[in-house]
């Protein structure tokens, strides 16, 4: 036996345990907390696009074309934050409701 206490062995159909092996399951996500991280990591994504929009913008030679680059350039960043945000309420909540029913994912770690 190993001197690791998380360690959790885990057996398959023949009865064979496999020291070092976890598995656990996903019963249910924060919706709230999968709302802010993703709202967070679309943000993030967001400014990777924004910069293209400007540039395009500023490369059209209107001086009109720039300030509307820009305003957009804002909006997908707002977009893209409040949109990751919403979607992970959803989709949190949807798995909550789908895991209930089927018991959760599981996962199995080593």
């Amino acid at each position: 036996m190993s001197s690791n206490p998380f360690e959790s062995p885990v057996s398959d159909s023949s009865g064979y345990q496999a020291p070092g092996r976890a598995s656990m399951t996903l019963k249910s996500i924060d919706p709230l907390q999968a709302g802010k991280v993703l709202g967070a990591l679309y943000l993030l994504l967001g400014l990777i696009v924004a910069p293209f929009l400007v540039l395009g913008a500023l490369l059209s030679g209107d001086p009109a074309q720039a300030g509307v680059g820009l305003g957009m350039a804002v909006g997908i960043l707002f977009m893209y934050g409040v949109g990751g945000f919403l979607g992970g309420l959803l989709m949190a909540f949807l798995y909550n409701v789908v895991a209930k029913m089927s018991g959760g994912m599981r996962f199995e770690f080593e």
